[in-house]
């Protein structure tokens, strides 16, 4: 679900360079850049590690990148990041109670002391945030604005709708066993999606395909993990063993 943090970073940062050379550049009465103040909150909220990574070419519409963050640094930017300081007005704050109800709604999932009624309030509140997340554009007739918008619908990932939709579900399944989604995990299944990355996506451009063999790579991964199941099915055997065979050349005396 820390996908969803991904998200809110990407929109952020990518609000605030509209103008990438302005948002390297110290502004009239500043003593810092718009990127070095955040790397600077950044460090304050203890995410020591997060730099952005600068574009190969200055110009002004190449953006800048940040570094990768794991789950904990994630959770200490949607908790403490005073994101209000960088987006002005009310936008500003409806964005930062955005990151804070995500984050409260985070550790909804991964307690234990959850009841029928408590999943119930999850499902709405999580339903809530999406929508609030993709809050629209409203106007009158004659032009005024009756509500500002946040993001667009586009925006919506697939883990904001597993988030919305599927997780109350794991949950009420889960709590009528006594059992809680904190106690699993899907690092197995993000570890398969590594070696399929590296296996088949290292060297194609996605789902096109080797350009030698012209074959899509889902069709390699199905192709791939057929042989693996037929093999251990027949108890095929992964190693051999090479037979050298030496002949000697008998002399007679």
């Amino acid at each position: 679900m820390l996908r969803i943090v991904d998200v809110l970073l990407e929109l952020f940062f990518m609000e605030l360079m509209r103008d990438p050379l302005a948002f390297d550049k110290i502004q009239l009465h500043e003593t810092m850049s718009t990127r070095k103040k955040i790397e600077f909150k950044m460090y304050e909220i203890g995410v020591t590690s997060f730099k952005f990574i600068p574009p190969e070419k200055k110009t002004k519409c190449a953006k800048w990148n940040w570094c990768t963050l794991m789950g904990p640094s994630k959770l200490k930017i949607i908790e403490k990041f005073s994101l209000s300081t960088f987006i002005n007005g009310q936008r500003g704050k409806d964005i930062e109670k955005l990151w804070r109800d995500f984050y409260n709604l985070y550790y909804t999932i991964k307690s234990v002391n959850l009841t029928t009624e408590s999943i119930a309030q999850f499902s709405y509140d999580a339903c809530r945030w999406v929508q609030e997340f993709a809050r629209p554009l409203k106007k009158m007739t004659n032009g005024q604005i009756i509500q500002k918008g946040l993001y667009q619908r586009t925006d919506v990932s697939p883990y904001m709708h597993v988030f919305a939709f599927h997780v109350p579900l794991f949950m009420r399944k889960l709590h009528q066993q006594n059992l809680y989604l904190k106690w699993f995990t899907t690092s197995s299944v993000e570890k398969k999606n590594h070696e399929h990355v590296r296996l088949f996506f290292g060297r194609t451009t996605m789902d096109g395909g080797i350009e030698k063999n012209k074959q899509s790579a889902t069709y390699q991964i199905c192709n791939f993990e057929n042989r693996q199941i037929y093999f251990r099915i027949n108890k095929t055997p992964t190693t051999y063993s090479e037979k050298v065979l030496t002949i000697s050349d008998k002399v007679d005396n």
